[in-house]
């Protein structure tokens, strides 16, 4: 917790806005959000609803109508709801909170090592490579992702409460350990990876070795998968009313619903396995996935599984006898499988980090007590077991409090925003962002200025290629006017290859024309790659009507822009 401090001062960042927005509903923009409660939801899967998000502009004018997200996250969005009834004007407070649920967090994670691995000092390394994981450090520091924190905690919860059901034979553990499991779903569906480690317990865990006959011992390998009963029928239950309540998140290349494309999931997993996995045990962090082109990350993918097969070549034949080992490895393995369905952040990987901890204590351990070997394979193991150390311990230790402080770097777009010079005129006018680094900044103008007390624009329009990674430059682009209402942008290297805001199996084509109010967006050329290289963009009035804002982006920083004369050509 004394690692992560600098949280304390990272203040709102973003969605933090967008839930302060939330709370007081949403002013000035109706039909948005019907209660705090929705709180996580960015579309309902209401095609008309979406469409109102993208007329306000809030939504870049590619976003597929036809799309859902909107996951269920009762108890962490009560936790922002106690936040908002208790402390609503300090942020301090509330990474206050935040940074208490990451102490016990990592509190219930040390006494799960110790209840598994006994009161020894591979349970003490383990926690201690757990507590300072640097993975865990956006989490911390970005109140928006509280709920990772949460669904961490309870998961945990569950395996020690069923760890004190199995081995102690304790009401009080089968009693809690489902109700943790509950709680645990309703913070994060990343929570589904708890089923991963209760599934390994049964098998690696329970005593399922007999003296008896092989009938005998079939009989207990049933009798432990039987105690996994309770857990299914609480994620039975919770998807039952998930689905029946419409919660999801489909229609987006941002996420894979694995029951309604379970295909493109099992492609997700292949494609972006690698970079979790590599994020965690050693680096780049996997966040990298976003920021690769698309052949750069074909080549950072061949890296990450060379480098694990090479990970997998030393510490496997230390591990592959040992069951508590086993029990971390498919826990830590599965553990990914949920993940997958979105883009690759080392703020994800809670779970993961929970078993491969342990495996990197236990494998130390191993090396230490290892004497008869050659002494070239040896030295190879003490080298590895060096670098291990070396990367989770010093510096996770120092890269932690970075990372936690980290979220700051999206205060760029707050800086940026309040740059621009509006008056109350705004009030009756479309904002035009001509070449913006991103759609957060046409996406949160108006919701800075509408906590701000300023006049807020009546919509927002962001005309350039607007990635939805975190782009703080603008791209180069060439703008020209054809007549009185359009203007043609072409972007330097085209617009998204990969929009995340769309449905992969809907790509946007040559002459596709999106209509958002006041404007159509007709794309006039495409890349050899595929992409929009050319966007049309026809507004309902002239370019020079004083209903439209024009800005541009230059040095974070907003100012005035003027649409070329027709025929004539600007490059920004």
């Amino acid at each position: 917790m004394g690692l992560t401090l600098p949280c304390l001062w990272v203040g709102w960042q973003l969605d933090d806005h967008w839930h302060r927005m939330m709370f007081q509903g949403w002013p000035g923009f109706p039909g948005l959000y019907r209660s705090f409660w929705d709180q996580f939801t960015f579309g309902d899967g209401d095609p008309s609803r979406t469409q109102r998000f993208l007329d306000y502009g809030f939504f870049p004018w590619w976003h597929e109508l036809e799309s859902c997200t909107q996951p269920w996250r009762v108890f962490s969005t009560f936790t922002h709801w106690l936040d908002f009834r208790l402390w609503p004007a300090s942020p301090f407070l509330m990474h206050v909170h935040s940074l208490l649920w990451f102490g016990a967090m990592v509190g219930a994670g040390t006494v799960l090592y110790r209840r598994i691995h006994g009161a020894t000092w591979v349970a003490g390394l383990a926690a201690l490579i757990f507590a300072v994981d640097d993975a865990h450090g956006w989490a911390v520091g970005w109140l928006a992702n509280r709920n990772a924190l949460t669904s961490a905690l309870f998961g945990i919860l569950t395996l020690i409460a069923h760890d004190r059901w199995r081995k102690d034979r304790s009401a009080w553990g089968a009693l809690l350990a489902p109700v943790w499991f509950v709680l645990a779903l309703l913070s994060a569906e990343a929570a589904l990876a708890v089923a991963a480690y209760l599934l390994a317990y049964a098998v690696f865990i329970e005593k399922s070795e007999s003296t008896g006959t092989h009938g005998t011992v079939i009989v207990q390998r049933v009798r432990a998968l039987a105690t996994l009963i309770p857990y299914a029928v609480v994620a039975v239950v919770w998807q039952f009313f998930y689905k029946l309540l419409g919660f999801g998140a489909w229609g987006l290349a941002l996420y894979v619903d694995p029951g309604r494309e379970p295909l493109r999931f099992l492609e997700a997993i292949i494609d972006r396995a690698p970079y979790l996995l590599l994020g965690q045990w050693a680096f780049p962090p996997s966040d990298i996935y976003v920021w690769l082109s698309l052949d750069s990350g074909r080549w950072m993918w061949v890296a990450a599984v060379l480098a694990l097969g090479l990970l997998t070549l030393f510490i496997a034949p230390r591990l592959r006898r040992d069951r508590v080992s086993g029990f971390w490895c498919f826990g830590m393995l599965a553990s990914v499988i949920p993940i997958c369905s979105t883009l690759p952040q080392d703020r994800l990987l809670f779970f993961v980090g929970l078993g491969a901890s342990p495996l990197i204590a236990r494998y130390v351990q191993r090396v230490l007590e290892g004497t008869r070997e050659a002494p070239a394979w040896r030295r190879l193991s003490i080298a590895t077991v060096a670098l291990l150390l070396v990367i989770h311990v010093p510096m996770a230790a120092i890269s932690l409090p970075i990372r936690a402080y980290s979220p700051t770097i999206m205060q760029q777009v707050t800086d940026c925003i309040e740059t621009a010079s509006l008056g109350p005129e705004v009030r009756e006018q479309t904002v035009v962002l001509v070449n913006a680094p991103s759609h957060f900044y046409a996406m949160y103008l108006p919701v800075l200025r509408t906590l701000s007390g300023e006049p807020c624009p009546k919509r927002v329009r962001s005309l350039g290629p607007n990635p939805e990674s975190f782009a703080f430059e603008s791209v180069p682009m060439r703008i020209r006017r054809t007549d009185a209402h359009t203007l043609v942008i072409r972007p330097e290297g085209g617009y998204e290859a990969r929009p995340v805001l769309r449905d992969a199996a809907k790509p946007m084509r040559l002459g596709d024309a999106i209509r958002v109010e006041g404007m159509t967006a007709t794309i006039t050329d495409m890349t050899v790659r595929g992409n929009p290289a050319a966007v049309a963009f026809t507004f309902d009035v002239p370019l020079d009507d004083p209903s439209l804002c024009w800005l541009q982006w230059k040095d974070n920083t907003l100012i005035p822009f003027s649409p070329p004369a027709v025929g004539s050509e600007a490059t920004l």
